[in-house]
């Protein structure tokens, strides 16, 4: 049999000198362009917090200033409540009082806990949180 010569393979340099610019990583102005958000973004975001302003604010109105502290120390009483660290906690409580529960969201659908892949070992969560570890 002959032998096929071999190719010349030609050596990878050791180092790759990227300088910043456009075409370099660090790009200001290219990660301002993948950082836009849309214009309803940020509303959808400060939506929640403009709703129970809102509430508050009505519910003052209407009842006078001990109804609203009372409807604030009973949300805030139900936003500490919750399960062991490694279980999800479906807030139920605190729902029912801002009247989400009546509400269908597509947080409601997709963004739930129970299909979430993060899974943890209930016995080291809990030495973490108790200072055992």
């Amino acid at each position: 049999m002959d032998c096929l010569p071999l190719k010349n393979i030609a050596k990878m340099p050791e180092s790759l000198d990227i300088q910043s610019g456009s075409m370099g990583p660090n790009d200001k102005d290219v990660m301002a362009q993948l950082n836009v958000a849309h214009p309803l973004q940020i509303s959808e975001l400060k939506y929640p917090e403009q709703q129970l302003s809102l509430s508050s604010q009505m519910i003052r109105n209407h009842h006078g200033i001990g109804a609203q502290l009372k409807f604030m120390m009973e949300l805030n009483a139900t936003s500490k409540v919750g399960r062991m660290p490694f279980l999800p906690s479906s807030n139920a409580s605190r729902d029912a009082l801002l009247g989400l529960d009546e509400m269908i969201t597509p947080f409601d659908i997709y963004g739930n806990a129970e299909f979430s892949e993060k899974m943890s070992q209930p016995h080291a969560v809990m030495e973490r949180k108790l200072g055992m570890l």
